[in-house]
């Protein structure tokens, strides 16, 4: 199952984490991979609080380059239980 996220800067990340857990135990009733992607606007250079989430859920991380002009990793791509490979590419500031 794949899934995009937004979470606009506004939105607080605790309120945030309460709600990607319950979006974790949905997708997570169904068989098969998961994949949850988007723009978290969380610079995964300087924090890690959605990151850990997703990890204490055994999802993996793909992005590890910057994602912006301002040389932030603020889109995340997370897998969990997928059975093919997946790479990820920068394409004019879009993930492909």
């Amino acid at each position: 199952m794949a899934t995009v996220v937004y979470r606009p800067q506004t939105y607080q990340v605790d309120l945030f984490k309460e709600h990607l857990l319950h979006l974790i135990a949905e997708l997570d009733t169904f068989p098969g991979g998961n994949i949850i992607l988007g723009d978290f606007n969380e610079n995964l250079l300087t924090s890690k609080t959605i990151q850990t989430v997703f990890r204490q859920h055994h999802y993996i991380q793909l992005v590890d380059f910057s994602t912006t002009d301002a040389n932030t990793i603020i889109d995340h791509v997370y897998t969990k239980d997928v059975q093919f490979q997946i790479s990820l590419k920068l394409v004019s500031n879009i993930i492909c």
